[in-house]
């Protein structure tokens, strides 16, 4: 009887062990399981070129306000914050956004100056070296432009450039623009992709 109470108690005592162990190590897999559940690592904040861009359109108080707001419409855009030639001359003010779509990428960039004589200065010496292969080009004048398609449209302190890739500006943006500007308009200038360049409202300087 000894033996076997003997054996029973040895028996119990390896079995409480046994599930001790069990217990501690369900335990220790439980904690362990936090480590090895996929946390979410998503960055909730908006993006900050949505942010800018929205901010920008906003903060403008200029006579650019209405055109550039009803340019873009609910069409994807972003600010561009790089230089375009015409910004070498000083110019009061310089917009430029740019807005995609699944085929092309479109640049409008709008600019002001303190005076005529100051817009006049920056398109001539545009012209001089025009294009992405700088090349002279003279008012009236036709030139052969491949890289992408284009108009420009100067009026006294404004000046206002489009520029597609791979498209055509369409015509409720082209009204938008023409409608912006269209009684003291000096100067207007049209290109297609692989097509000369067609001066529209040529007017010797």
């Amino acid at each position: 009887m000894r033996k076997i109470s003997l054996f029973n108690l040895v028996l119990m005592c390896f079995l409480a062990l046994l599930l001790n162990a069990c217990k501690n190590s369900s335990e220790e897999k439980l904690e362990n399981l936090d480590e090895l559940m996929p946390q979410s690592k998503r960055d909730y904040s908006k993006d900050t070129t949505t942010i800018k861009t929205v901010t920008f359109l906003n903060s403008i108080h200029s006579g650019f306000s209405s055109l550039l707001n009803s340019y873009v419409g609910s069409s994807k855009h972003e600010l561009l914050e790089k230089s375009f030639y015409v910004d070498r001359f000083g110019p009061k003010e310089s917009y430029k956004i740019q807005t995609s779509t699944d085929s092309s990428n479109s640049i409008l960039a709008c600019w002001t100056f303190d005076d005529s004589i100051k817009t006049q200065n920056a398109f001539y010496n545009w012209l001089d070296c025009f294009g992405s292969n700088c090349k002279e080009m003279k008012v009236g004048k036709r030139l052969l432009m491949r890289e992408n398609s284009g108009e420009i449209w100067i009026k006294d302190t404004l000046m206002i450039f489009w520029q597609s890739d791979n498209g055509s500006l369409p015509i409720y943006q082209k009204d938008l623009i023409e409608n912006f500007m269209p009684d003291t308009l000096k100067f207007h200038l049209k290109w297609k992709k692989n097509s000369s360049t067609q001066w529209l409202v040529p007017k010797n300087q």
